[in-house]
């Protein structure tokens, strides 16, 4: 135990182990009982409450197990980019293992969809 008595306008710094503990609901819940010791790694959504109580669940059951509702926002950045799209993609390729052609588009990890019209480069993804 570490007491202080600080001046007035004395700056004091506290440290604050995190609270890094949650309760799994639903089928994400039965998924970690029946984990096998060597997976650590579970997909789920982690929410808070403004009490402080923490959950985590899967998406699908996030109108089950709170008041909230799950929405999809798609974003996209453009700009100019001189180049052609083979030669962005052999960029890719060198950053990353997932690059596929899907017609006039690149796909990058299954999650980035790269277009290029009239010099114009679009990047589209989900969040």
């Amino acid at each position: 135990l570490n007491v202080t008595a600080p001046q007035n306008c004395q700056t004091v710094a506290l440290r604050v182990p995190p609270d890094r503990s949650f309760d799994a609901v639903g089928s994400i819940a039965e998924e970690l009982q029946s984990v096998k010791k060597g997976r650590t790694e579970v997909s789920g959504l982690l929410v808070e409450d403004s009490t402080g109580v923490r959950a985590l669940m899967k998406p699908e059951e996030l109108g089950t197990f709170t008041a909230l509702k799950a929405c999809k926002v798609e974003q996209c950045q453009r700009f100019v980019f001189p180049q052609s799209l083979a030669a962005l993609g052999r960029a890719l390729l060198e950053i990353y293992d997932e690059v596929s052609v899907d017609g006039n588009a690149l796909q990058v990890c299954e999650a980035v969809e790269v277009t290029l019209e009239n010099q114009i480069l679009s990047i589209t993804w989900d969040s």
